[in-house]
């Protein structure tokens, strides 16, 4: 976890100094959000069901033995 935490805080703070960078990130980002109320609500659908899905693959691999 805290290998996870240091990574993002990493990348938060690359994008912290870099502008151009930052610019891109929101830009994609706006993009995605627009995507998402454009496609409503079989957009908000689908990411439901990716969130879900992704959290049971993540418990699943968790509960395995080593």
């Amino acid at each position: 976890m805290t290998r996870t935490l240091a990574l993002f805080g990493l990348a938060v703070l690359f994008l912290m100094i870099s502008s151009k960078l930052r610019d891109t990130f929101f830009g994609v980002l706006a993009g995605g959000v627009h995507s998402l109320e454009y496609y409503a609500p079989y957009s908000y659908v689908a990411l439901g069901v990716v969130a879900v899905g992704s959290f049971m693959l993540s418990v699943s691999r968790s509960s395995q033995p080593r």
